[in-house]
């Protein structure tokens, strides 16, 4: 997983807003398949990023606002709550 707003090391966790920010909450849910419709195998995961409301991304936080990582349960679902 790559991009230009990827940090390494970013913590296993459903809940982005670990610094309490102030904002409309969010839940980000879905279902990741493979092909044919299947579900992904066990190992799979789904890295998520995102920037503040002021437009600026965590680059140099330890606290990783609004990043996260989430292994799919069996069925490919996730959800994330945010802001």
């Amino acid at each position: 997983p790559e991009g230009p707003y990827y940090r390494e090391g970013v913590p296993v966790r459903d809940e982005l807003n670990v610094t309490a920010e102030s904002g409309t909450p969010l839940v980000f849910q879905g279902r990741v398949l493979g092909p044919e419709c299947a579900a992904l195998s066990a190992d799979f995961e789904v890295v998520i990023w995102h920037a503040r409301q002021d437009g600026t991304y965590d680059f140099t936080g330890t606290d990783f606002q609004g990043y996260g990582r989430v292994q799919p349960a069996a069925d490919g679902t996730f959800c994330v709550s945010t802001l």
